[in-house]
């Protein structure tokens, strides 16, 4: 049996498709049920109805937060664990429910596991965890992690990470990926797949920095290629391209079919908004939009380097136009529903 954290959330609903188009049975640890629909929404992405794999999917409620709860889960048939639970912010309003979630609840995901002797663990992390790169381009080893330079999220994933490389030491095989930003379609309000709805509205304005983009599809298929091949305690960053901000959003607009970014988005400007953010979520309790970690990487030009995961694979990923026209074809498929 295969158990998936997080498997109706972004990662984890399309692992899910994957794992079971490919006639695996999977197990999925939910919070509760009302998120299978985030599920079925995913499957109907790719033509497919969720009540088609009824026989391979089974559901358990639980949390990473509570031990007990993955205890159950975990059962006494579990082989593999793909953790894709997490969560993504980076306000500093939500620092202890960082910790609590990426950190504690992945060493919870890591005891557990051991004691359930899950023979392979395969854990979604960030490129926030990877640090700085000493080089032109970042990758799997060239970086250095300086806590004060990061956001709340980057280091509650960085510390995760140190979790899944204790369970190493203790026994357990394990696999990390840093996926780039992940393209693809989900829940239109939360995460990356926002970006798409943000452009749709109208989006005036782009700034001038760059980083990594990695379709969602790529993602899963390679964490299930890694899961069931003897590769053992290593860690792979997934990218497809390197784009600028503005390309990407041109790219968006264009397969959306409306107007691109117009005006950029100055450094001070950027700077302001997050300052504005933060003094407003102080004042209100609310989770600030921006802050100055999210305002400096907007206009900072970052690469990222994949040689070593298309090695290993001996694939190559598409490019990221691909996964850009799938997403917009799948928005506007629901905007017109």
């Amino acid at each position: 049996m295969i158990l998936i954290t997080g498997g109706t959330g972004f990662v984890g609903a399309h692992l899910t498709y994957h794992l079971v188009a490919g006639g695996y049975s999977v197990r999925l640890l939910i919070r509760n049920r009302e998120k299978i629909k985030a599920l079925a929404d995913t499957f109907r992405f790719y033509d497919r109805e969720l009540m088609e794999f009824d026989n391979l999917i089974e559901f358990c409620e639980g949390d990473v937060s509570d031990i007990y709860s993955l205890k159950e889960g975990l059962g006494n048939d579990t082989r593999m664990v793909f953790h894709c639970a997490g969560l993504v912010s980076f306000s500093a309003n939500d620092k202890q429910k960082l910790l609590d979630v990426n950190h504690f609840g992945t060493k919870n995901m890591i005891d557990a596991s051991l004691a359930a002797n899950v023979e392979k663990f395969i854990y979604v992390s960030s490129i926030a965890a990877l640090g700085d790169s000493l080089d032109e381009m970042v990758s799997e080893q060239n970086h250095q992690y300086e806590v004060e330079r990061h956001s709340y999220y980057g280091i509650s994933k960085r510390k995760g990470e140190l979790e899944v490389w204790r369970g190493t030491q203790e026994g357990l095989k394990a696999i990390i990926v840093n996926p780039t930003v992940i393209v693809g379609p989900g829940q239109w309000n939360t995460g990356s797949p926002q970006l798409f709805k943000t452009v749709w509205k109208g989006m005036p304005f782009y700034t001038k920095g760059s980083t990594g983009f990695v379709d969602v599809r790529n993602v899963a298929q390679s964490m299930i290629k890694l899961a069931f091949s003897e590769i053992e305690n290593e860690h792979f960053l997934l990218n497809n391209s390197n784009l600028d901000y503005q390309q990407f959003f041109n790219l968006v607009a264009d397969n959306l079919n409306v107007k691109r970014p117009k005006y950029e988005a100055l450094p001070w400007m950027m700077n302001f908004a997050a300052a504005l953010s933060g003094l407003l979520g102080h004042i209100t309790g609310k989770s600030s939009s921006i802050n100055r970690h999210l305002a400096k990487s907007a206009v900072t030009q970052t690469v990222y380097n994949s040689t070593k995961i298309r090695s290993v694979l001996k694939t190559d990923y598409e490019s990221i136009e691909d996964a850009i026209a799938f997403t917009a074809s799948c928005f506007k498929q629901d905007r017109a529903v």
